[in-house]
């Protein structure tokens, strides 16, 4: 998961997140807390998606996607190294 996280989610998602034995938080360590183990319904269900569009200006972008249910949700996507990467930990739900 961590390696599709941009260097900004990488630093919101461990900001507040676990410290390893060294003091230092690390995107894997935090990840593994908050994401597993998720029951075998709930993990296959976040698997689910069909995008609907993504909206690029310049290095940034934004993914538009329908969920399981056909919930929508939008993400927040920036361009690093040349490989599109989430700006944010997780999508948020469009009102």
């Amino acid at each position: 998961m961590c390696s599709e996280l941009s260097i900004e989610a990488k630093r919101a998602l461990t900001s507040g997140g676990p410290s390893q034995e060294d003091g230092e938080k690390s995107c894997a360590a935090v990840a593994s807390t908050l994401f597993s183990p998720l029951p075998p319904d709930v993990a296959k269900e976040a698997t689910v998606v069909e995008t609907a569009a993504l909206r690029v200006q310049g290095t940034r972008g934004l993914l538009l996607f329908r969920g399981a249910g056909g919930v929508s949700y939008f993400v927040r996507m920036v361009r690093e190294s040349g490989r599109w990467k989430l700006a944010a930990p997780a999508p948020s739900e469009l009102p």
